[in-house]
């Protein structure tokens, strides 16, 4: 039973004119990871809280952060000008002399019309995060130019390679120089090219990419209802945002930034009422280190985070003007409760989007439940994005125009609100809200999709009949908590650690293929559940199909394996309460 009267209270505690003034406060530096400007940012975040009694530590340690410099490119033929362009994180330096070959066109899915080889790579498309840059280089391309989809330059990370590299990923890092450029000045280029003229070009990029100091903060509110000290594996909420930015990003993510603190003051003030800690981090090289910050955070606190962390929320990219439709992304442990608290606290019916990996979402190795609250802009809004319209996100993200006027302080005061009621419900409810039978009905599925859609070379009968039996039992055990009734509390602490312990075995299984202490490539679409399977869908097509069959055979017995420990938790902890 939710906790009406709490949240009610942490909804009252909002305060508008707090909001602005930190707002104001953060987006007076320009944050980029790894500069005196976000460390400035850190330690505000530091003095601020603390002024509320909230303990803060700033975590000091290295992090491989990239800062693009300086970007030029000319061409040479069939005109002779200067074209107005940017570079990108992770990109590629030259030296003073430049880069300079022939201009091959390349389409929006990296598909090129002539060999790349020593060629300058004009690809018909914008520069995305975890795009085909790589494939590019490793076709002989020597330099890669974007044309943007409109004419607003927006800055971006070209790396796939998620968190600090290691010495196998590394290898992922692209070195070829790169630009973006509009599309007024591209579609000149484009024509020549499509009309067989010798388009020639030259690029100069200059991107700093080393090793920096960072400081990222972390603030701890600990609970003080219906909890003992002595407690060594205290449960908590981990609410996280990124603190870095481009330019002084008031929209991403300073708005997130200060929702995140003014939570952290709230729950502060209610701490005598909460049963769970709440854990409060600012994530630095999220956009300039493909986010190092929270993958640094899940390596370094890994025992710590799974043992405790019962869920972590996202936030990123709230409050900004006529942004009023919330879009959840969900693990599907935790989907329903996420979509009820938004129709309960913003009168909102939305559909649950597919899973998507993004804005440090680093901890599904870990299988923690995993959701955020973000919010779109109403189609109809002056600020709808020509560039990408299907993120529903402003025209000027990742552009120096990401400034305080474009955040709507009694909208931001709102999706506080919206946060507070939600996020007081998961830190005072008896039961942990994840729901072991839409993790097991999810994972079936897709099974039964893969198997009827060119998996048929591939037996998945084991892993459907695991499901089938670990679903089972997993409804006996949610019909059981529905119930309630006659469970005291050292029965209701076995359950919330057994429907943990499910979660973290089923979402690590289902939607990573690296596991549980390592990294998958960071892309930006919508991934399909159980990732390491989905190539049973192609096994016919391969050129050496034996190969990818026994890749699969093993997923497939990871699968089994997680399927089968979560069958026998449940079963124990059905016993425990019967």
């Amino acid at each position: 039973m939710k906790n009406e009267d709490l949240a009610r209270e942490a909804k009252s505690l909002v305060s508008e004119d707090r909001l602005s003034s930190d707002l104001e406060a953060l987006c007076q530096w320009e944050r980029f990871s790894g500069t005196e400007g976000e460390w400035e940012a850190a330690r505000f975040i530091q003095r601020r809280l603390g002024e509320d009694g909230i303990p803060v530590t700033l975590h000091k340690f290295e992090s491989y952060i990239s800062l693009p410099q300086k970007a030029e490119l000319e061409e040479l033929q069939p005109e002779k000008k200067t074209i107005p362009c940017i570079t990108h994180s992770f990109g590629g330096s030259t030296d003073s002399s430049g880069v300079e070959g022939e201009a091959v066109l390349v389409d929006k899915e990296g598909n090129s019309e002539r060999p790349l080889e020593k060629k300058v790579a004009f690809v018909d498309g914008m520069m995305s995060p975890g795009s085909f840059s790589k494939k590019l280089e490793l076709q002989g391309a020597i330099a890669q130019v974007y044309a943007n989809i409109g004419d607003i330059l927006h800055d971006y990370i070209v790396s796939d390679v998620w968190g600090t590299p290691t010495p196998e990923t590394a290898k992922h890092l692209p070195r070829t120089p790169l630009v973006s450029i509009t599309r007024s000045a591209a579609n000149p280029l484009i024509n020549s090219i499509r009309q067989g003229r010798n388009v020639r070009l030259r690029l100069r990029t200059q991107v700093d990419t080393r090793w920096r100091p960072v400081e990222m903060p972390e603030a701890v509110v600990r609970a003080e209802g219906e909890r003992s000290e002595s407690d060594d594996t205290r449960e908590f909420v981990l609410i996280h945002g990124h603190l870095d930015s481009w330019y002084t990003g008031a929209m991403d993510n300073a708005s997130g930034d200060v929702l995140i603190m003014e939570l952290a003051r709230i729950f502060h003030k209610l701490r005598a009422r909460l049963r769970r800690d709440v854990r409060f981090a600012f994530w630095i090289g999220h956009s300039h280190g493909r986010y190092s910050g929270s993958t640094w955070y899940a390596d370094q606190f890994w025992e710590l985070l799974k043992e405790g962390c019962v869920a972590n929320l996202n936030v990123d990219q709230v409050g900004f003007r006529d942004s009023h439709i919330f879009r959840t992304v969900a693990t599907a442990d935790i989907a329903k409760w996420v979509l009820d608290s938004i129709r309960t606290e913003a009168s909102q019916d939305v559909p649950p989007l597919p899973v998507v990996r993004y804005s440090d979402m680093s901890f599904w190795g870990l299988g923690i439940p995993s959701f955020s609250l973000r919010t779109i802009l109403l189609p109809e809004s002056k600020d709808w994005p020509p560039h990408r319209p299907e993120d529903g996100l402003a025209w000027y993200l990742h552009t120096p125009e990401d400034t305080p006027d474009k955040i709507d302080r009694k909208l931001l005061a709102e999706h506080v609100g919206v946060h507070a009621a939600a996020v007081s419900d998961l830190l005072s409810c008896p039961f942990l809200p994840l729901n072991p039978v839409a993790l097991g009905e999810k994972i079936l599925s897709e099974l039964e999709d893969i198997g009827g859609e060119g998996g048929s070379d591939l037996y998945l009968g084991p892993p459907m009949e695991a499901a089938a039996r670990f679903l089972s039992v997993a409804k006996v055990l949610q019909d059981r908590i529905t119930a309630g009734g006659d469970i005291d509390a050292a029965q209701t602490k076995i359950v919330n650690r057994s429907l943990l312990w499910i979660s973290q075995r089923l979402n690590c299984v289902s939607l990573t293929v690296a596991g549980p202490y390592h990294q998958d490539p960071a892309v930006m679409t919508a991934l399909p559940l159980l990732p390491a399977l989905q190539p049973a869908r192609n096994l016919g097509n391969e050129e050496e199909p034996g190969f990818l069959h026994a890749l699969l055979l093993r997923e497939r017995n990871r699968l089994v394996d997680a399927l089968r420990e979560a069958e026998d938790i449940a079963k124990r902890t059905v016993s425990l309460i019967a």
